[in-house]
């Protein structure tokens, strides 16, 4: 009844259109000095490990060893639920810089929900928090004061 595959004008896959943006250090610096807690630690647990953003809201404090520096990515979150890491690459541990681990540790003496079962990033309802929302309220604007541009 038709000529063509009406479906061929649809994007089917999950591949990124272009290639991301990657900071510089200093306009990672600048960003930085621009956000507030815990959205300077989120970003920056990013940066260090080179986490996606659904991994790092995933993180609980019991996935960080902090006698081995070590963190496991084990689950990520997007838009609410709570699911396995994308790929198997995804689980192994990764080592935790000290300095690093001192920010984790100075958000934690902060944060609200410090068990090894809560998550790191967890919003005041425990749950964690949305990291479309993150980008748009916080991220951005920080990166439009800091003068670097769009980000994702």
């Amino acid at each position: 009844m038709i000529n063509s595959n009406p479906i061929e004008l649809v994007r089917q896959s999950n591949r990124r259109l272009k290639t991301p943006r990657v900071l510089t250090p200093p306009d990672l610096q600048a960003l930085l000095q621009e956000l507030q807690e815990p959205y300077r630690t989120m970003v920056t647990v990013s940066a260090c490990l080179g986490l996606r953003a659904s991994e790092v809201m995933g993180l609980k404090w019991g996935d960080v060893d902090w006698d081995e520096l070590t963190i496991q990515v084990r689950r990520s979150v997007v838009a609410g639920p709570v699911d396995e890491t994308k790929t198997e690459a995804s689980a192994k541990p990764l080592p935790l810089d000290p300095d690093l681990a001192t920010a984790l540790l100075d958000w934690r003496r902060q944060a609200t929900y410090v068990s090894d079962l809560d998550f790191v990033f967890a919003g005041t309802s425990g749950r964690p928090r949305w990291q479309g929302m993150i980008l748009k309220g916080y991220v951005q604007p920080a990166a439009d004061r800091a003068g670097i541009g769009k980000v994702g």
